[in-house]
């Protein structure tokens, strides 16, 4: 009876450091990207209209593809501004590239405003961008990348215009992604989705000052300081490898306890 408590001790010892290496792990990915390669489905397939908005979406099946984001940041309050370059494969091309990052205008009565992610709005050149800058988007909305939401709630019962995308967080091609074993799943936000010829397209990883990608998002609840975000492919094969092992040897561990039952009688 000691020897096996003393293992299940030492079990439990080595199960509490896998988890938390694996938080650790999967804390320290700021933003994951899933670049889905020839979706079945257009992005909206089957998710319901919520707050009075419904999303849109046009390209599935083969030579298409769609662009998730996800923030994993343990201490953030999603994503600020983005700005994703692709690559086409070898030989191919991508020709053609459409924004899908959540933007509205809205009316109170007495004015018109703008939110979402209304500033620096690419979609040209292999590349697709946008942001949500103090001073001209009001108002600035947390949780891009890690909720699900929409305008309704974050804006109210106000007289909205030129839509796109005024719901996010749901989609039918892309999973939610645990920030860590001890934290919520996050919820993606739609960034693209276009179509491309030869060898699927990849995600240009290379800093902005090379020509490649950013992401900044907000660290602060008052959402007034962004900051640069390392970026990631999801999912990622490190946190994922490191749950397969825990899976694994919980698994060995519960094989193991018969035996030892029946070596006592």
């Amino acid at each position: 009876m000691m020897k096996s408590k003393r293992g299940i001790g030492a079990f439990t010892g080595w199960l509490l450091f896998v988890t938390l290496f694996v938080t650790n792990q999967l804390q320290a990915q700021t933003i994951g990207l899933n670049l889905v390669i020839n979706p079945p489905v257009t992005a909206f397939s089957g998710i319901p209209a919520s707050g009075g908005f419904s999303g849109t979406s046009t390209q599935s099946g083969p030579g298409t593809w769609q662009l998730f984001a996800y923030d994993n940041g343990a201490n953030s309050y999603g994503i600020r501004d983005i700005s994703i370059k692709l690559l086409p494969g070898a030989g191919g091309s991508i020709p053609s590239i459409i924004n899908r990052l959540p933007i509205t205008g809205w009316s109170n009565g007495s004015g018109s405003f703008a939110a979402g992610f209304t500033d620096s709005r690419v979609a040209a050149n292999n590349t697709v961008s946008g942001a949500q800058v103090s001073g001209s988007t009001n108002p600035i909305i947390s949780g891009f990348g890690q909720t699900q939401d929409n305008f309704q709630t974050k804006i109210g019962s106000q007289i909205f215009f030129g839509t796109t995308n005024g719901l996010w967080g749901k989609y039918a091609t892309t999973p939610d992604i645990p920030q860590s074993l001890a934290w919520p799943f996050r919820k993606s936000l739609f960034v693209a989705e276009g179509t491309y010829t030869g060898p699927a397209p990849t995600i240009d990883l290379r800093p902005n000052s090379q020509g490649g990608s950013y992401i900044t998002i907000y660290n602060d609840f008052l959402l007034t300081t962004p900051v640069g975000a390392a970026i990631i492919l999801m999912p990622e094969p490190t946190g994922f490898l490191l749950l397969g092992m825990l899976s694994l040897a919980l698994f060995s561990f519960a094989r193991r306890l018969p035996n030892q039952k029946r070596a006592r009688t």
